[in-house]
């Protein structure tokens, strides 16, 4: 709660709830040194350039002498038609120019020593949500290597999810579930105990005040259709 003696107060107080709908999604944050222009496009490719950028698209790469960096893809005008389409159970690929070249650093993940969970929070349908944020990439730009930057293309191609897939993103769900019902059973365990403080002290035992309370080139791909934001939010 804001300090009110600063003339701050809260215009507005909404209860917080885990992202049900997307929490089996794993989620990283992309962190830009600077915005991701694109170089060496004509102005035809151009067009709309925010809304490209909100569908972009980063890989993981290695060159020629082993060393692994981030290549950053813009959709074609086509593409954006058939993202901006109503028919989009038609779509057969989807093609992205390399736009960016980037090394990268990644922050320690769920899976390292001395991990600190991080969430996210965001609004949808007038309610507010949060949910984990799985790692922090930072990205510097690299010089690109190459000649040919413009003819180097990614194409995606839509598929259904394997059963692999579909399995870990399950885990992710019943470890979501598990916390609730964990949360919920320690709420539980706490109730007796103060409804039992409140009998005694309506009989007129001493009540302990001071005890505390507890409260509840063509690089083809077959995978499902991701794109990235090229704002990012963190807490």
């Amino acid at each position: 709660i804001p300090n009110r003696k600063n003339g701050v107060y809260p215009v507005e107080v909404s209860p917080v709830f885990p992202d049900f709908e997307h929490w089996k999604y794993p989620f990283s944050q992309v962190v830009f040194d600077t915005k991701p222009t694109p170089i060496g496009f004509e102005q035809k490719d151009l067009d709309n350039l925010d809304k490209k950028m909100d569908n972009a698209m980063i890989r993981g790469m290695v060159d020629d002498e082993g060393s692994q960096f981030v290549v950053y893809f813009l959709p074609t005008n086509e593409t954006m038609g058939k993202l901006e389409s109503d028919n989009k159970e038609d779509i057969d690929a989807l093609e992205y120019k390399l736009a960016r070249e980037y090394n990268w650093t990644v922050n320690k993940d769920e899976s390292s020593k001395g991990y600190d969970e991080q969430f996210f929070i965001v609004w949808r349908d007038g309610n507010v949500y949060y949910n984990e944020l799985g790692t922090r990439v930072k990205l510097a730009k690299r010089r690109y290597k190459g000649k040919k930057r413009n003819k180097i293309k990614l194409v995606v191609k839509p598929r259904e999810l394997f059963d692999h897939e579909i399995a870990q993103l399950e885990v992710r769900m019943k470890a979501l579930e598990k916390a609730e019902v964990d949360e919920f059973e320690e709420t539980e365990e706490v109730a007796p105990a103060d409804k039992k403080g409140e009998e005694e002290e309506e009989e007129g035992s001493e009540a302990d005040f001071g005890s505390p309370k507890l409260s509840p080139d063509v690089e083809e791909e077959k995978q499902p259709l991701l794109r990235t934001k090229k704002r990012s939010q963190h807490l």
